[in-house]
């Protein structure tokens, strides 16, 4: 999968320039005149954590190791996602879109899978993950809404499957091919060859016109026009 992968290299990028900037670090704060002893004493925090009102900060051993538990088990998920495209997929009679819907599924689980094994791994009680998620209700419900909307409607569309990869489909005026089925928006390829990106809860909410969802046969009606004066006979 081409998003996989980009998110794969993204995550091991970000990884491998934080380890240098950690590194670097005190280095460049000793450069900056900053007294060897505050150097110490920063990087000691920083290696065991510390406490800020009572609650404890974890050390930046343990946040690299949670970035490097959710970097391993999305690049599992990437090799999974592929094997099962170039294997099982490959050799079976399922459409383009089946497969589309079962690929993105999986790394939709995959990535909450390495979310919640980072957290754990960062010390955390999972079992309080209930007041997390309730206190920053009021956030996503002011600032998050369109975001998390758009969210459970492309996985409306993934499950239901009223449109998939393939489909000819008409919706805000736009009429394409859908292309691709992502986590926030639809993106669908006019036939003058542009992109057309559409928010998954707009397609979920409103009206959807999709020409090939139970048969490829269909018809277009091309009108034709001549000129006042014909033989429509000759026409």
């Amino acid at each position: 999968d081409e998003a996989g992968s980009a998110n794969y290299r993204f995550w091991s990028r970000l990884l491998i320039n934080t380890l240098l900037v950690i590194a670097l670090a005190p280095a460049v704060l000793v450069l900056f005149g900053v007294p060897g002893a505050m150097v110490r004493d920063l990087s000691t925090q920083a290696l065991f954590g510390f406490n800020i009102g009572g609650v404890h900060i974890p050390s930046v051993a343990k946040l690299l190791a949670a970035v490097v538990v959710f970097v391993v088990i999305m690049g599992a998920t990437t090799l999974i996602q592929r094997a099962i495209q170039r294997g099982p997929l490959a050799h079976s009679r399922a459409d383009a879109g089946v497969q589309n819907s079962l690929i993105t599924l999986l790394g939709y689980a995959g990535l909450i899978i390495a979310l919640f094994a980072s957290i754990s791994s960062l010390g955390f009680d999972l079992g309080n993950l209930a007041l997390i998620a309730g206190a920053l209700s009021v956030g996503i419900g002011f600032g998050l809404q369109a975001i998390v909307s758009n969210f459970v409607s492309g996985i409306i569309l993934l499950v239901e499957r009223p449109i998939k990869v393939g489909d000819w489909i008409e919706v805000g005026g736009h009429s394409g091919i859908v292309r691709k089925i992502a986590v926030r928006a639809t993106r669908g390829e006019t036939f003058d060859r542009h992109e057309v990106i559409v928010p998954n809860s707009d397609i979920v909410a409103g009206a959807v016109t999709n020409m090939t969802l139970s048969s490829k046969t269909g018809r277009v009606i091309v009108p034709v026009g001549v000129a006042y004066g014909s033989d429509l006979e000759k026409t």
